[in-house]
């Protein structure tokens, strides 16, 4: 039941009243019409939420700042913790429109929404933000949970680009990471996973506060899936599934296909999040989509305690990574001496969030001298990044060394994403006529066959043996491919020709 609270004399009245039954102030009404926003004043769920304020509207509902009378006080260690997050807070009320009028589609969604609360089994932490029920009312569903204050990890690095002409810098990932792989590692001990890390879900509500981690479970993402017209069917039909799978480019395959979540996800999203930060570029435009290797450490150049824990955090196979927070967190306590000078020497993220007060100016505001790097500064780090690229001189790794069947059969071909520009003279017999231009084919196919893996190798392309091995794997799988087409066609021609 929702009614409306005077505000002349506080006595609580019904929605459809337009003066208050015991003083008769006129009273502010929504209208019958479910569609209507509930004007400030009105409780809903028997009395429980009272509607302060609306914060905003648009086609999948609108979202209010609501007062939860019923809320349960907490310690006051917790509350101090919490940055005086207690009964009275504010919370948030999320209006869930379902995409038509129609009973069962109504209760289908109250149902995945219900699903994926229970699942994500949500508990108090001053640094996680989350929804916590769902409830009906006047024929209408909403969500409640944490009111978010501040600005997102996206937005900062928005505005850390438009006023300093920069992205998030180590330290400042550092720091990120000390703020959040506590919380994870809580969450994660619970038998919990967040499993929707991205920029968006990252927020800062202020300098020198703690980090929230917003939409924990994916319940937001989920509602806003389910207001979808594209997915009526989907809803009736039950092929639904109760909990979002993650956002592709910051989840791992395994959970984007098969739905599998653990910590080590958690971790994978933490690790993609971080290099968009860093980088400025969104996560496929990072990594390759032919190999599904990540080629993030050309734009970067990192110390290497950092480079080796994303790597980690980013393997491709789950049981090559962190499989804790808590083990990733133990890897940068043993690094501190390594890693807390990066810390003290560079801005916080609290700076960022201070270039997220200002309002966006047309004029790009130029960076203070202080934060220009010297040209010693850039030859410095121009020079530490030319030692990370293989040269001519090193030795080729034994891994790497054998035949090579794709860079055999396709020389021309192969040659062309791999950095061995030799291989373009196989094209070149064909100049003069067929038969020339296959056995030069054939002689460049014998060369690159034995010799291809060790010229590309030296070519500096690879940051690692891993990006260099998934690479050929990926050129032997479409080589396979290719046979398997190819090879039937030139059978069944033979036959014909018989």
């Amino acid at each position: 039941m929702s009614y409306i609270l005077c505000g002349q004399c506080g006595q609580k009245n019904s929605v459809t009243a337009s003066q208050c039954s015991h003083c008769d102030t006129n009273l502010l009404k929504a209208s019958e019409n479910p569609g209507d926003i509930y004007f400030p004043g009105t409780y809903l769920q028997d009395g429980r939420y009272l509607i302060q304020a609306v914060l905003a509207s648009g086609k999948f509902g609108v979202v209010y700042q609501a007062k939860d009378t019923q809320k349960k006080d907490i310690s006051a260690a917790d509350i101090s913790a919490a940055d005086s997050r207690g009964k009275n807070q504010a919370i948030a009320l999320r209006e869930v429109t379902p995409p038509i009028s129609h009973p069962e589609i109504f209760a289908k969604i109250v149902q995945y929404l219900n699903a994926a609360i229970s699942a994500q089994n949500p508990y108090y932490h001053p640094q996680l933000a989350q929804f916590w029920q769902v409830f009906t009312e006047d024929n209408r569903i909403f969500l409640a949970g944490d009111l978010l204050e501040g600005k997102s990890a996206k937005f900062l690095l928005k505005q850390c680009q438009y006023y300093a002409e920069r992205c998030f810098r180590e330290a400042e990932i550092i720091q990120l990471w000390q703020n959040v792989l506590p919380v994870l590692a809580e969450l994660h001990d619970r038998g919990t996973v967040h499993g929707y890390i991205t920029p968006d879900n990252i927020i800062c509500p202020g300098r020198d506060r703690p980090l929230i981690l917003a939409d924990c479970g994916g319940i937001q993402e989920l509602a806003l899936q389910l207001t979808s017209t594209k997915n009526i069917q989907a809803i009736i039909d039950g092929s639904w599934g109760n909990i979002p799978k993650g956002k592709p480019g910051y989840a791992p395959e395994e959970q984007l296909r098969s739905g599998i979540l653990a910590p080590h996800s958690d971790l994978y999203a933490l690790a993609v999040t971080s290099i968009v930060l860093m980088t400025g570029k969104p996560p496929h435009k990072l990594i390759n989509l032919f190999t599904m290797s990540w080629n993030w450490h050309r734009e970067i150049n990192l110390t290497p305690v950092v480079t080796d824990c994303l790597n980690k955090m980013l393997a491709s196979e789950p049981v090559e990574r962190f499989q804790t927070a808590n083990e990733l967190l133990e890897i940068l306590a043993s690094n501190s001496d390594i890693l807390l000078p990066i810390i003290e020497s560079n801005a916080s993220i609290s700076d960022q969030f201070d270039l997220g007060d200002r309002e966006l100016n047309p004029i790009i505001e130029k960076p203070d001298k202080s934060t220009e790097v010297s040209l010693a500064e850039a030859a410095e780090k121009s020079a530490a990044a030319l030692q990370q690229i293989p040269s001519n001189n090193i030795s080729t790794p034994d891994v790497i060394n054998g035949w090579n069947w794709a860079a055999a059969i396709l020389p021309g071909i192969w040659c062309l994403s791999n950095g061995v520009g030799l291989g373009l003279l196989a094209w070149a017999g064909f100049l003069i006529d067929f038969g020339t231009g296959l056995s030069t084919w054939i002689l460049f196919g014998i060369v690159l066959g034995f010799t291809g893996n060790e010229l590309s190798w030296k070519s500096g392309k690879w940051e690692s043996v891993e990006a260099f091995k998934n690479h050929q794997k990926g050129w032997n799988n479409f080589l396979a491919l290719l046979l398997l087409i190819v090879m039937p066609i030139v059978i069944i021609i033979g036959l014909l020709a018989l």
